[in-house]
């Protein structure tokens, strides 16, 4: 697998502590402005600027370009599920992407969210876009060729990040903090429970009963959400830069961070 680092990844424990040491190797590069990644498989979808770009990393010291398409917008987050990849812009749109074919992939169709949109979770049926304007956007996209409109939640604030679970959605709202919507009915998902971090939340990961959420100005602050309705603080770690995005995966926290300890 490739990792593309545009600033730099914290890595720590997952639970509530200090960060560990972990060994990280560089194995190869694909140039260019990346700002999104998806992996599946062998191989690895790239957001280089606004084109989406498949590359076969089944070598991973030698990436090779297998396709690209034009999105009409700056990409900041990709999914994959199944044939398809689901692409949230600056450009206020999920873009749907057929990759059945990596060396020509082509566009599926397309859904106007009318906000900037951040990030972008395929689960099921439905595609949960965290939106400036709107806050929660839930998108049907049984049809891929013809997105549509299921369901909205507006967390008050901008919305930077959100995480699927169960029947919640998890959202990072800037001005919010972590707001928790039970989506069980998507045409009309509703307001379950939120903490509010007084800082900036960007992003959000969901494993177990904790929400991590990467914050510009708390780092990676960890919320037990057993009680969705009365989520509470379960720890923090200051990873001294504005932290942008987390990934969980294990005992590890992955935290983009523009500095660290």
């Amino acid at each position: 697998m490739i990792v593309f680092i545009t600033a730099a990844v914290c890595v720590m424990s997952a639970g509530i502590g200090t960060a560990e040491d972990v060994n990280i190797t560089f194995e190869g590069h694909f140039g260019g402005d990346i700002y999104a990644t998806a992996v599946s498989g062998n191989y690895a979808y790239v957001g280089q600027g606004q084109h989406l770009v498949v590359l076969d990393i089944s070598n991973t010291s030698q990436p090779l370009e297998l396709g690209r398409i034009d999105t009409i917008g700056i990409l900041f987050d990709i999914k994959i599920s199944g044939s398809y990849a689901y692409i949230v812009n600056d450009n206020e749109y999920l873009v749907i992407v057929d990759i059945s074919d990596p060396a020509a992939p082509t566009l599926a169709g397309s859904y106007n969210t009318e906000g900037f949109t951040k990030n972008v979770v395929v689960s099921g049926s439905y595609a949960y876009v965290a939106c400036n304007l709107d806050g929660l956007v839930i998108v049907n996209i049984s049809n891929p060729a013809a997105p549509t409109l299921a369901g909205s939640y507006d967390t008050a604030g901008y919305a930077r990040g959100v995480a699927v679970s169960g029947s919640y959605a998890y959202v990072a709202d800037l001005n919010n903090g972590l707001v928790i919507v039970d989506i069980s009915n998507p045409a009309a998902p509703t307001y379950e429970g939120s903490y509010d971090l007084a800082g900036d939340a960007q992003g959000v990961a969901v494993s177990g009963s904790y929400a991590y959420l990467a914050d510009s100005n708390n780092g990676l602050v960890i919320i037990d959400i057993n009680n969705p309705t009365v989520p509470t603080l379960a720890g923090s770690y200051d990873t001294a830069g504005d932290a942008n995005g987390v990934v969980v995966s294990g005992s590890y926290a992955y935290v983009d961070s523009g500095n660290c300890h």
